[in-house]
């Protein structure tokens, strides 16, 4: 692919996604130094390997499998899943907040959640991980 070309498409189709990407980095990882050096990982594949993406059409999903790909890596490396535990998937806490002012019902809502939470913990990495990519990231 010409420098150019190259250039233009990073722009305009890869780099769109940097804060979903950081969002996803810090969700994963819960350390915003640790996802911002994710991000830069990331970004620094995508243009190394920009050429090995088939269809642009996918350029979303080619880019989150980059980044999970380099966090797993490095959490791998560290030897610890400890910083990679599901946090608040299925209901953001900012929802929390805005649901109805009936407090029984925010607190049935807010157990409801730490149960689906410890729940999802409980499943094995591949399957909590498609479960977070179709309903928090709204993968098909």
């Amino acid at each position: 692919m010409d420098k150019h070309l190259k250039q233009k498409f990073y722009e305009d189709s890869i780099l769109p996604y940097y804060n979903g990407i950081y969002y996803y980095a810090l969700k994963l990882l819960k350390n915003k130094e640790a996802a911002e050096d994710a991000v830069q990982s990331t970004f620094e594949k995508a243009w190394k390997n920009i050429d090995t993406l088939r269809d642009p059409e996918k350029v979303r999903s080619w880019l989150f499998t980059i980044a999970k790909n380099s966090m797993y890596s490095k959490l791998r490396k560290q030897k610890t899943r400890a910083e990679c535990e599901f946090l608040e998937m299925a209901i953001p806490e900012r929802e929390f907040r805005e649901i109805e002012t009936d407090a029984p019902k925010a607190l049935m809502n807010k157990e409801a959640h730490r149960i689906l939470r410890e729940a999802m913990e409980l499943l094995p990495e591949k399957y909590r991980e498609a479960l977070e990519l179709r309903y928090y990231w709204e993968y098909s």
